[in-house]
């Protein structure tokens, strides 16, 4: 339904409002719409109440044609459409009223007469386009007009918060966003989860929910043992040239898998890096920045700001507790040399069960 596109195009309307007609014009012609239709029904003002402006229309036309007994809401039978190829709502009620009316006239002829009532009406042809389908046994068929969905993006643009409703009761909500993985390009994965995500943000923010928009970056784990080792061996933090970082990581990468002594002392630096070792957390810093730097550079692109990064190694020095904990609880166990959690409801013992 095209209705549902217009919050989506509000945004679009502000950066064409240059070719958009002037306001003032728009306000005239607005103001028209409603004089005109004060004489039969009342206009549904843009970004209004369509379904029910063109429940009460249908009903007054019921009540034109056949007499008033027919003109009610429940008559109309106005419903959505159930298919684009049907336009916007369908009237439904030709059928029903076929069966009541003294002359038992058929339901096409009933929704033929319905249509032409409908559309001697300024107030639903200022929001309906013209003229209107009648469709199989005597479906009404309405398309909302082009200039009322026009006039309803602008005057919803127009709107304080875009009139959006405020939450009745805000909450705190945390939206996740990309979640990049350092020394590694965003793909197009990381680009949809980041638009989607500030989309999300905006419009709860809009609302009045107070929003943490928070990065959980992948700045953690075994992979920087072999990058960090790499970095050491192309001169250190000061002299490395981290301008391509994904070249960078492949050839670390080529390292780890070729070189058993590298991949040695890979581990190695993994086992210092979570132990605090200073230099080793001096240069990790280091490619951390140098991601951040190229991370920072895309959301610059997508207008995108106000992230807090928590990234794993927020929590490295919370683990040891969380094990200690879970083992004390009985849901952890030694496995294979690792400590694991086996899923509850797992009764084969699954072969990936969750290391920590």
């Amino acid at each position: 339904m095209r209705l549902a596109h217009v919050v989506m195009l509000c945004a679009l309307t502000r950066a064409l409002r240059p070719h958009m007609a002037p306001a003032a014009k728009r306000a005239r012609r607005a103001s028209t719409l409603v004089a005109d239709a004060s004489t039969t029904t009342a206009a549904c003002a843009p970004g209004g109440d369509v379904v029910d402006a063109l429940t009460t229309a249908v009903a007054k036309a019921l009540g034109s044609c056949f007499g008033p007994e027919f003109a009610t809401r429940a008559n109309a039978a106005l419903r959505p459409a159930t298919k684009k190829a049907f336009g916007d709502f369908q009237c439904n009620a030709a059928l029903a009223l076929a069966k009541r009316l003294p002359d038992k006239a058929p339901p096409r002829d009933v929704a033929t007469k319905i249509a032409a009532a409908l559309e001697a009406d300024p107030a639903v042809r200022a929001v309906i386009a013209t003229p209107l389908e009648i469709a199989g046994p005597g479906f009404v068929n309405m398309r909302l007009g082009d200039d009322y969905l026009a006039a309803t993006v602008s005057a919803i643009a127009d709107a304080p918060d875009a009139a959006v409703p405020a939450a009745a009761a805000p909450q705190n909500v945390v939206v996740d966003y990309s979640s990049p993985n350092i020394a590694k390009e965003m793909h197009v994965g990381h680009l949809r989860s980041t638009i989607i995500g500030d989309v999300l943000a905006n419009c709860l923010e809009l609302r009045g929910h107070a929003v943490t928009r928070q990065n959980h970056v992948g700045d953690w784990g075994t992979q920087f043992g072999m990058l960090l080792e790499h970095l050491e061996d192309e001169g250190g933090a000061a002299d490395a040239d981290l301008g391509d970082l994904v070249a960078f990581y492949k050839a670390a990468k080529r390292r780890f898998d070729a070189d058993a002594s590298f991949k040695d002392r890979a581990r190695e630096r993994v086992v210092r890096l979570q132990a605090g070792d200073s230099e080793t957390l001096e240069s990790w810093r280091t490619l951390c920045g140098a991601s951040r730097t190229e991370f920072d550079s895309i959301y610059e692109r997508l207008n995108v700001a106000g992230l807090e990064e928590v990234g794993e190694s927020f929590y490295n020095d919370r683990l040891a507790g969380i094990v200690e904990k879970l083992e004390a609880a009985g849901v952890a166990e030694a496995s294979d040399g690792a400590t694991v959690v086996f899923a509850e409801d797992d009764t084969e013992r699954a072969k990936a069960p969750l290391i920590i």
